[in-house]
């Protein structure tokens, strides 16, 4: 039901519906109150702090969370408010995992030439990561107009993110993520790609 379901289990709500907690035994110190717009049917992926434990007064009919911290909601209501219990320490999200070591097949050729290049493998992770944000600053350039590539080499296959990499080096957010996270599985330090929310202190 979530985006990637990934084993999702249900969470069971508890003094009438009104709290539903996602890490039982830990002790929180801060809260927000979120209000967002969902679907009225099917499931919707939840804003969240990380780190958090309870949350309280979600007109919620089911809640399900997946092994990588993901909690999604079949509410029936357009517009929701509610609070969110959080704090430091333990968080719902998963430890690594294989998964967060793989890199896909048509995007391997032309992550494995750059991590060769950048010399990734031989490299603790504390000098891996200041090699690939080094390679960013100092090589792309960020645009939301994007380019097709002109590689004509037999294996390359022009998939965005090849010709991100190879050719044109310049896109948007979603380039830099997506090309870190899986450099640095090529450089066998386990990453994942996410997406969501930061809740800051109000100033």
């Amino acid at each position: 039901s979530l985006g990637i379901r990934l084993d999702s289990h249900q969470v069971t709500p508890q003094r009438g519906r009104k709290v539903w907690n996602l890490l039982a035994d830990k002790k929180t110190s801060r809260s927000v109150v979120i209000s967002s717009y969902l679907r009225k049917t099917g499931m919707n992926i939840l804003a969240l702090p990380l780190g958090t434990a309870q949350i309280e007064n979600l007109p919620a009919l089911l809640m399900e969370r997946n092994r990588l911290g993901t909690v999604g909601v079949v509410s029936g209501s357009g517009f929701i408010r509610y609070r969110a219990r959080y704090d430091d320490g333990a968080s719902v999200d998963g430890p690594p995992n294989a998964d967060d070591l793989k890199v896909p097949e048509k995007e391997d050729p032309a992550l494995s030439k750059i991590a060769s290049e950048l010399g990734l493998a031989s490299r603790p992770p504390p000098q891996t990561l200041e090699t690939i944000a080094s390679f960013f600053k100092n090589n792309f350039s960020y645009s939301t107009h994007l380019k097709r590539g002109r590689s004509v080499a037999p294996w390359r296959r022009n998939t965005p993110l090849t010709d991100f990499l190879l050719d044109h080096r310049s896109g948007h957010c979603e380039y830099f993520a997506t090309a870190t996270v899986l450099l640095l599985r090529k450089a066998g330090i386990p990453a994942r790609y996410s997406t969501g929310y930061s809740v800051q202190e109000y100033d």
